[in-house]
């Protein structure tokens, strides 16, 4: 019955929850749009993949409001064991207290913040803004 349950969660594009790999909370695509939690819960944003060898990066440029979601840094995957292969990492938060706040992500393909460049058909060009609601 979990396995069939979680095959069911595993396929929800929005607010997914992750009881399935032993993380509880709620995990979300970084392009998600919205995403909404209890108090108390985690959220894991998933950045997608990225080569941090050949200089991908994302970057939190918008932090949350600390008073509604704390900040718990950036998970890099695990499943990258040679040098040079492509990697997923999530970003993790876990909320504080009733509220509203954003989050803003960006790529950037061998720069930094403010000044982030793109590599075509790798990540999107423009911040990305989640909006994040903790009940």
């Amino acid at each position: 019955p979990r396995r069939r349950w979680c095959a069911a969660v595993t396929g929800l594009t929005l607010a997914t929850l992750v009881a399935c790999g032993g993380v509880e909370g709620v995990s979300v695509p970084v392009d998600a749009g919205s995403a909404s939690l209890p108090t108390g819960e985690t959220l894991r944003v998933r950045l997608g993949n990225a080569n941090p060898s050949v200089g991908d990066s994302w970057h939190l440029v918008g932090p949350p409001d600390p008073a509604v979601l704390v900040d718990t840094g950036q998970v890099p995957g695990d499943d990258c064991d040679s040098p040079g292969c492509q990697t997923t990492a999530d970003w993790t938060f876990t909320a504080a207290a009733p509220g509203t706040t954003a989050l803003v992500f960006r790529y950037c393909y061998r720069s930094a913040p403010p000044a982030c460049a793109p590599m075509p058909d790798r990540g999107p060009e423009v911040p990305l803004t989640l909006t994040v609601t903790v009940r």
